[in-house]
């Protein structure tokens, strides 16, 4: 999976190599790169201006934002939701340490009374 890229991260990936190429090859090279740039789709010095059926980089990320929205809804992913962790997150270090000790106190009494309850233990009065 880790090989694998989604199709608009390959195309970018490859329009990113053929702009690279541009400005490193002149000559000959240059114009073959160039052929293999557009036959890509990707920008090429021809092309001082991007056309305008073509989105501006701005809307690409706003759509990938979507897209990440909408996968996040599909998931049943829900950030307001509120677990344990994030609740003693916000705690200070003295604030936790207390409620630890009075959740061992806690299950330590439940414990002797279970025990009281089963018979296993008897008490000395």
């Amino acid at each position: 999976m880790a090989d694998e890229l989604p199709d608009w991260l390959a195309e970018m990936r490859d329009q990113q190599l053929g702009q690279q190429l541009l400005e490193q090859e002149s000559g000959p090279k240059r114009e073959v790169i160039q052929d293999v740039v557009e036959d890509l789709g990707g920008p090429t010095d021809r092309q001082t201006e991007p056309p305008q059926d073509q989105e501006s980089p701005g809307d690409i990320l706003g759509d990938l934002r979507e897209q990440m929205v909408q996968a996040e809804e599909e998931l049943g992913y829900d950030e307001e939701k509120s677990s344990l962790a994030r609740v003693f997150s916000g705690l200070q270090p003295q604030q936790r340490f207390v409620l630890a000790v009075l959740l061992f106190l806690d299950v330590a009494l439940c414990g002797c009374m279970a025990l009281v309850m089963a018979g296993r233990v008897g008490l000395p009065f």
